[in-house]
């Protein structure tokens, strides 16, 4: 009866790992393989401008390039603390998170343009409230055109 073989220790094993591990990938640029971006460097890379473009919607773009840099989106540095604040009210809502992007597009902009809170006020609960629901169908209805 042969005898029955005993698994490889850790320390065999982590030779057979280092004997087999890939080259180091040039993208490192010298940094070893092993390590890791800090939290820092993370949160700095997702909070900088190079982060928008590759989540940015593809129907976005499109509007950014038509309308140039007068377009209104929620990212935007331009928005004033009442803006951010519409923004959050939108995004909270129970509709998906691109239908509420394409809403604040619309009311930011022409024809409703619901930029100052005095604009807010002066339309009205019901003209907001309107304005708001019917946001998703406008621009759904520009893109057919």
């Amino acid at each position: 009866m042969p005898i029955p073989l005993l698994p490889p220790s850790s320390t065999t094993k982590r030779k057979r790992a280092a004997d087999t591990a890939a080259p180091p990938n040039e993208a490192y640029q010298g940094r070893p393989p092993e390590s890791k971006p800090s939290a820092v460097q993370v949160i700095q890379l997702l909070l900088s401008p190079a982060a928008l473009n590759p989540c940015r919607p593809e129907d976005e773009t499109k509007d950014i390039q038509t309308h140039g840099d007068e377009f209104r989106i929620y990212y935007s540095s331009k928005l004033n603390s009442f803006k951010e604040l519409m923004c959050a009210v939108v995004l909270t809502g129970s509709s998906p998170h691109e239908c509420g992007l394409k809403r604040i597009r619309t009311i930011f902009n022409e024809p409703h343009e619901f930029t100052p809170a005095k604009a807010v006020h002066d339309a009205g609960s019901e003209n907001w409230q309107q304005a708001v629901s019917n946001a998703p169908n406008e621009h759904y209805n520009k893109t057919a055109k």
